[in-house]
């Protein structure tokens, strides 16, 4: 859990909906039902994704759609795929664009997110995790403990909808 807790952490300079599209897109490309089912209430309260995203995202066999997805989704799901590609490696185009737009720290904890992400993956994939039955009062609970994430993430779409100018 605190190999988790460094993942999941308020001071990383990465967004909420980032670390949600990075484990979201991990999961399905690694083929992780239970990390998939694990993490999906939570970007669902973050309010990170409508449900043709959610989809698309959940579909590893294709790239994400543009037209569903802001550039900085697309980047990051991009950096995901190639990061755990059969190369092991972020190609030298997609490494420097993260770099101009995450900056050398949002970088690195990228990869260190879809790293975890990975192993988790693998690890509950090997040791056949079962699905767990619907948790009462998960989303509410999700809610309290991501209320400052929840907050930043409707400033960030507020800001970001005035900056395309549709609000």
């Amino acid at each position: 859990m605190k190999l988790l807790a460094t993942c999941w952490n308020p001071e990383l300079s990465i967004r909420a909906s980032d670390w949600q599209t990075i484990v979201l897109r991990t999961s399905a490309i690694l083929n992780a039902p239970y990390e998939w089912d694990v993490n999906e209430p939570a970007a669902r309260v973050l309010e990170c994704f409508s449900d043709e995203q959610f989809a698309a995202l959940k579909n590893a066999s294709s790239p994400l759609p543009e037209k569903i997805f802001n550039k900085r989704q697309l980047l990051l799901a991009r950096y995901v795929e190639e990061f755990n590609s059969a190369e092991s490696r972020v190609s030298e185009t997609t490494m420097r664009q993260a770099i101009d737009f995450f900056g050398e720290q949002g970088t690195a904890e990228i990869s260190y997110t879809a790293g975890v992400y990975g192993f988790l993956a693998r690890f509950m994939n090997s040791a056949r995790i079962d699905y767990d039955p619907p948790i009462e009062g998960l989303s509410e609970f999700l809610k309290k403990v991501n209320a400052g994430s929840i907050e930043r993430e409707r400033k960030y779409r507020e800001e970001e909808a005035v900056a395309n100018g549709t609000k």
